[in-house]
């Protein structure tokens, strides 16, 4: 049977993400796969351009550092241009890749919506921040803190945010906070996770992650 729980409000700011990533983010090391940690410097969420990102493996010796951006994770490139045979406005090229190219490349080949003839449109890449998954948002790794529900995922970027999370699943009352708008973790939370029906399962992958 689902838990009883007494009437508790959530108390807390509505953060945006920027707020948890000012501390260390605990990932999974590229190399072996045990618990790493991951930072950088940024001084905005939007737009996002961090610099000084670090890597550094808590189990093996896995190190990684750079004074500029160095993104692992997620791509997507994008261009269009008009059809060079029947002169149809757009031909859109679409490309997401799960890591940047090893070979990169700026054109890519795309077929018209109208006359179907192939045509070569240069694209621009861009990283995948929004993309959904659980990558750490200075290195692009997966995140260490991650479990699932009914199918899908849910995750933090470090313990600070657990707590966070498992503190707003577990109140009843959740009225509007301080700082409450679009870029608010809780606005973006998904259905699934805010629902009354799954607060228990979302409890429990919660208090999983935190023993991990």
């Amino acid at each position: 049977m689902p838990t009883a729980l007494k009437s508790k409000q959530f108390k807390e700011p509505w953060y945006s993400a920027y707020y948890f990533l000012k501390q260390d983010i605990d990932i999974q090391c590229p190399e072996c796969g045990g618990h790493a940690v991951s930072s950088g410097t940024s001084e905005y969420l939007l737009p996002w351009y961090p610099t000084n990102t670090r890597v550094v493996c808590t189990k093996c010796r896995y190190t990684k550092k750079s004074s500029s951006f160095s993104w692992s994770g997620p791509v997507k490139g994008f261009g269009r241009r008009p059809c060079g045979a029947c002169g149809h406005k757009w031909v859109n090229a679409r490309v997401c890749c799960d890591a940047p190219p090893a070979k990169p490349f700026n054109t890519v080949e795309a077929r018209c919506p109208v006359c179907d003839k192939p045509n070569v449109v240069d694209i621009s890449w861009s990283i995948d921040f929004f993309s959904g998954r659980p990558l750490d948002p200075y290195n692009g790794e997966r995140l260490w803190y991650v479990d699932s529900v009914k199918g899908n995922e849910i995750w933090a970027y470090n313990t600070a945010h657990l707590t966070y999370l498992r503190e707003y699943i577990s109140s009843s009352l959740r009225e509007r906070g301080e700082h409450a708008g679009k870029y608010s973790i809780i606005t973006n939370l998904p259905g699934w996770m805010k629902t009354k029906k799954n607060r228990d399962d979302v409890l429990k992958a919660l208090d999983r992650l935190m023993k991990k």
